[in-house]
């Protein structure tokens, strides 16, 4: 008997040994593919992105966006219902789905995101932030009320899972549409306004893919919110947002300071060069020809000068501009503002009425005050301008200075595209590069989605553009694509269509 009991003893301590050794073996296992992919993620989720933003990110309001750098950062911390993917189709980003019942959009958010601390957004928060840009009236991408109506509220209800939006007219919902995808229309969680001024105040818990960690005054932090729904294990887990000047990013690239320069940076053809000599296998992206420069005449100068006059400045400041910049990467000179490939775009003949009439005048009697910022000083001041063009140079841009002191003429850079958006039109009316202000202008938009043909609505806008032409309120000097470079250990896929940096496109190979 005792035997007996040595004997199961014995084999029990001895199975106890194997599932010692087993689960010790297994710890090891573990604990090195823990390890191992612990690093990974670390090395895999870090970017430095260079940006030429120095503003505060606290300060950064879809419902004021006054430059593409607002608009890029706003893309990639807040979400809209909608957006447009890389082929140029509308699809969902913050709602799950939607749908057209006549003039009404109905948005489903039966899986909706959360904040970083995990708070739902859902579609009370889309209300809410919808009627609070509509009550700001502050956006300069089109304003909603002018299709939905004054009585907004009865326009825009909630049930549960389901935000529905009521159209004055079906005809207009498509591109209503197009509208809710502007950067304006972002939304931003209800429990991070102040609900006494509006204001944005928790930047941590936002919409977007990313949220705001920190901010110093060389760089931003951004760190990826996983309770997004349509966060994916390969978004970049951390970016942080190197604060540079455009002509101090090729050299912050090759020295490997930053990973990425987005499609904002003003590319020169040396420096392109330079930053692809300097590490091999970089990766570019360019975009269509959408960039335009243009120059910008003010409503006080319109009304002061003449047709002739404007001709005569026009001329003198597109030959010192293209002089100055003829290795701009891929530019190409251009009169017009709506390039071939979209719409709107001039017939023959009225592009050879403009060729007349750019070679009709040499002098203006009217002399021109030329705004420029400091950075286009070294250009300017070694230039000879004729005695009725003074140059003067400002701190901010002076296309965003009040009417009454903006100076006569002033150099503007946005996308050129067009694609029935009366989004990127509304902004064209609202800044005054087009001949509408901003009331007059969304009524002009009606006129425009009232037409029932779409050739109707192209003859249009190519009437607009042509006018707007002619009368030098706007006069064209180059077009461009945009560039992307990225460091080649990471893989991005942006849009050829528009200048956006969606950060949740970049990943490591």
């Amino acid at each position: 008997m005792k035997t007996l009991f040595l004997q199961v003893r014995e084999l029990f301590q001895r199975n106890q040994a194997y599932k010692l050794t087993g689960l010790l073996f297994l710890l090891i296992c573990f604990g090195g593919w823990f390890i191992k992919n612990l690093y990974i993620e670390d090395e895999k989720t870090s970017m430095r992105w260079g940006y030429t933003f120095f503003g505060s990110i606290f300060d950064v309001d879809p419902t004021a966006i006054n430059s593409i750098y607002e608009s890029n950062l706003i893309e990639n911390i807040y979400s809209r219902l909608l957006e447009y993917d890389n082929s140029g189709q509308i699809v969902c980003s913050l709602c799950t789905s939607f749908n057209i019942d006549g003039n009404k959009i109905n948005f489903f958010f039966e899986n909706a995101s959360r904040t970083k601390d995990g708070h739902l957004i859902n579609e009370i928060d889309a209300k809410e932030s919808i009627e609070r840009i509509l009550l700001l009236q502050t956006n300069t991408h089109g304003s909603l009320k002018h299709y939905i109506g004054e009585d907004f509220t009865s326009a825009i209800r909630t049930e549960k899972g389901l935000l529905s939006i009521e159209v004055l007219r079906s005809s207009w919902v498509p591109f209503v549409l197009s509208l809710l995808t502007s950067m304006d229309f972002s939304i931003v969680p209800r429990g991070s306004v102040s609900k006494n001024d509006s204001k944005i105040v928790d930047y941590n818990n936002t919409s977007g893919l990313f949220y705001v960690h920190s901010e110093t005054k060389s760089s931003i932090k951004l760190k990826s919110n996983k309770f997004h729904l349509r966060y994916k294990p390969n978004i970049i887990d951390e970016i942080e947002i190197v604060r540079i000047k455009s002509g101090e990013a090729k050299t912050a690239f090759a020295n490997g300071s930053i990973d990425i320069i987005d499609p904002t940076y003003y590319a020169y053809t040396e420096d392109i060069e330079t930053i692809l000599r300097s590490v091999s296998d970089a990766q570019m992206h360019r975009t269509l020809q959408i960039g335009l420069t243009s120059l910008v005449f003010s409503h006080s100068s319109m009304s002061k000068s003449t047709q002739s006059d404007r001709v005569a400045a026009a001329r003198v400041l597109k030959k010192w501009f293209l002089e100055e910049t003829d290795s701009v990467y891929g530019s190409k000179e251009t009169n017009e503002y709506f390039q071939s490939f979209g719409n709107g775009f001039i017939t023959s003949e009225q592009k050879s009425e403009l060729d007349t009439l750019f070679a009709s005048s040499d002098a203006s009697k009217y002399k021109f005050i030329f705004g420029l910022t400091e950075k286009y000083r070294k250009w300017a001041e070694k230039y000879e301008f004729p005695d009725f063009i003074e140059v003067r140079f400002f701190q901010t841009y002076p296309g965003f200075l009040p009417e009454n002191e903006k100076p006569d003429i002033y150099l503007v850079t946005a996308d050129s595209s067009f694609d029935e958006d009366i989004s990127a039109l509304s902004y064209l009316f609202s800044q005054g590069i087009f001949s509408y202000g901003r009331d007059d202008g969304a009524f002009w938009i009606r006129d425009y989605m009232d037409l029932p043909e779409r050739h109707q609505r192209i003859e249009k806008l190519r009437d607009l553009h042509f006018s707007v032409l002619k009368s030098l309120k706007v006069a064209p000097i180059i077009s461009r694509p945009y560039i992307a470079i990225c460091n080649p250990k990471f893989k991005m896929d942006f849009s050829k269509l528009y200048a956006g940096s969606p950060m949740w496109k970049v990943w490591k190979k």
